[in-house]
């Protein structure tokens, strides 16, 4: 339930008009086994151009690997003791995309787009090839004290991606295998809500997912804000400032006014003032 929210680099996949909310650069790796068989695996790397452009770069796959193929001693003959199957080789079956994507921010309407290259791997070296690409829009009200409503649509293979394979033609004169991947329109909606007296946020987010038949997704996310701070066995390293900094930036994304720091110590004022901040009685400060 991400086509909403999209708010980090994962947005190459859910929706590329997220990637307009990023104002710093983003990594992502991850490998997962799916049922202890599946293989899923995805990268990606994005760099923000500044004023609410971002550009992104990923590699996904889903795959098994080492499948055996098997063969017998007497392939005319039935199956029997005389006559077992023993492990001939091994291969692997996958989906790989290659993703480049762009989304930027116009007011408080975001659009963003994929151009993918889809790979496709079996048996017998038999292999895919295909190019598609994916259109992406993000829409979000004002952050105010009532809540942030957003809504998200992705149109996955809007002219029908077509995979082109490297199979024998079946006579003289025709062309090898192909087909095409239908279009996919994927919508969602979320909802966020402050909770100021206790420091919290709440978030719900829907999604609904035509590619086979009609899917809906749903979840949640209830994120407590607490203190944070440096070690002090790590101080003095040149922590602590882009630590503020990232603070500050996360912040203003999330559309807050003001950063208070309450009875700043001796040690840490100098700290606070030095990157931006002032006091306010027995507070420090920082406005947006």
């Amino acid at each position: 339930s991400f086509t909403a929210i999209a708010n980090d680099s994962t947005a190459t996949y859910w929706n590329p008009a997220g990637l307009a909310q990023l104002t710093h650069i983003e990594m992502t790796f991850m490998q997962a086994s799916i049922n202890g068989l599946d293989s899923y695996s995805f990268s990606n790397y994005v760099h923000s151009l500044g004023q609410s452009r971002t550009v992104g770069l990923s590699w996904l796959r889903v795959g098994i690997d080492n499948i055996q193929q098997t063969t017998v001693k007497f392939p005319s003959q039935p199956i029997g003791p005389s006559n077992r199957p023993s492990k001939k080789s091994t291969f692997s079956a996958g989906q790989n995309a290659f993703l480049v994507s762009y989304g930027q921010q116009l007011g408080q309407l975001a659009i963003g787009v994929n151009l993918k290259m889809i790979y496709m791997t079996t048996l017998k070296h038999f292999n895919a090839l295909g190019i598609g690409s994916d259109l992406g829009l993000l829409w979000k009200t004002t952050n105010q004290r009532s809540g942030q409503l957003a809504v998200g649509l992705v149109l996955q293979d809007y002219f029908r991606t077509r995979l082109f394979w490297n199979t024998v033609p079946q006579s003289a004169g025709q062309s090898s295998h192909s087909e095409s991947i239908r279009p996919n329109l994927r919508i969602g909606t979320a909802y966020h809500q402050k909770i100021p007296f206790l420091n919290s946020r709440l978030s719900l987010a829907l999604d609904a997912n035509r590619r086979q038949k009609t899917e809906f997704h749903f979840g949640g996310e209830y994120a407590l804000i607490e203190d944070f701070y440096v070690a002090e066995n790590f101080r003095g390293k040149g922590i602590g400032g882009p630590l503020m900094q990232a603070a500050f930036q996360e912040a203003r994304d999330r559309g807050c006014r003001e950063i208070q720091v309450n009875g700043p110590t001796d040690e840490g004022l100098p700290v606070y003032i030095r990157h931006g901040m002032h006091e306010a009685g027995k507070h420090v400060k920082a406005s947006f």
